[in-house]
């Protein structure tokens, strides 16, 4: 065989493989994997809290300053929702980003209810010595951001909404 069809064959070779291994790859994988790198460069390690009544609550922080409590919406995790924000509110404040129960990386034994959410960040709260916090809640954690100010109304500085209908739902619309 000539050097240049040798040449030709590995090259082609070399094709074949990378586009059998990108096929393989999953395009909501492989946007994890950079979304977690990117957070990571950014100084956002993910880390891990053991629950009371069993299970994890996943989490990332980063920064230094008054703690801002990101809580994400149904679907995703804190880093799908919170990404782009967290690279420039981390300048400014103590950001903490968690996966709530049953997404992204959390999971507990019982049934995933509001109130299971809101123990959950409480224990978050109280392991990480926060103390007093500003909570932002997207759609659904919106509706977790507003009974965690409930149930800690010393705690909780502030709490914003986004895209959340907010206190307007009742406990049969839910």
């Amino acid at each position: 065989m000539t050097s240049l069809a040798h040449r030709v064959r590995l090259i082609l070779t070399l094709l074949a493989a990378l586009s059998l291994g990108l096929a393989a790859c999953s395009p909501v994988a492989l946007h994890a994997w950079w979304s977690e790198s990117r957070a990571r460069a950014q100084g956002f390690a993910p880390a891990r809290l053991s629950l009371a009544h069993g299970g994890q609550l996943a989490y990332r922080e980063a920064g230094h300053g008054p703690t801002l409590l990101l809580i994400h919406g149904f679907g995703g995790n804190g880093l799908l929702h919170w990404r782009r924000s967290m690279s420039e509110l981390v300048e400014q404040y103590h950001v903490v980003t968690p996966d709530l129960l049953g997404f992204g990386d959390s999971h507990a034994p019982g049934p995933l209810t509001l109130d299971a959410q809101v123990d959950a960040l409480i224990a978050l709260i109280e392991a990480r010595q926060l103390g007093e916090v500003r909570v932002a809640g997207i759609s659904y954690g919106g509706f977790v951001a507003l009974e965690l100010a409930r149930r800690l109304p010393l705690s909780v500085r502030r709490v914003v909404l986004i895209n959340s209908p907010g206190p307007i739902y009742q406990a049969a619309d839910l």
